[in-house]
């Protein structure tokens, strides 16, 4: 789940996994990995990712008010 709305953001920003590895030092191969849900992001690596998208970390990790906008 975090790595389909992971995704979601790094798209809405319009940036390639490779310019978001650029900013990040997270490995692209990494993003790829979280972004499939294969690896879960390090708290760290989740907070890089979060400021860099500038998203709630709530909508990120689905917690918080419920809606439809999911």
């Amino acid at each position: 789940m975090i790595g389909k709305r992971l995704k979601k953001a790094r798209e809405l920003k319009e940036m390639t996994q490779q310019e978001v590895a650029d900013e990040t030092d997270i490995a692209r191969t990494t993003l790829s990995k979280i972004e499939n849900d294969i690896y879960e992001p390090s708290i760290e690596q989740l907070r890089k990712l979060i400021e860099l998208y500038n998203v709630n970390a709530n909508w990120l990790l689905d917690v918080g008010i419920k809606n439809d906008d999911n």
